[in-house]
């Protein structure tokens, strides 16, 4: 891997004439499959379909190469917050401006 990397990084020099940055001379084939199964949750792909695409047998690895979103957990936190039958009024939700609103 370190000597495909390493060519990559050559003919990344040759073709863009400077030198690419130490990010992508350190760049791992793992690294950008974490990357690809974050943006297919992103991008609200399912869970068995993510599975099936990133080619996972076990559901917990496909768990781990798609990490929670920050800003889905906090629509799914607020969407607890609108129920009617809420009766607590210690929860505090982090809004995206970066105020917390107490209800």
């Amino acid at each position: 891997m370190k000597a495909a990397r390493g060519r990559a990084a050559k003919r990344y020099t040759e073709e863009f004439a400077r030198v690419c940055s130490a990010g992508f001379r350190s760049i791992r084939v793992h690294d950008l499959k974490r990357t690809y199964g974050h943006r297919l949750q992103a991008v609200g792909v399912g869970f068995e379909n993510r599975k099936l695409v990133l080619g996972h047998k076990w559901d917990h690895i496909t768990t781990h190469y798609s990490a929670p979103e920050i800003g889905a957990l906090i629509e799914a936190s607020e969407k607890v917050c609108e129920l009617p039958a809420r009766k607590s009024t210690a929860l505090a939700i982090v809004r995206s401006q970066g105020q917390a609103e107490v209800i």
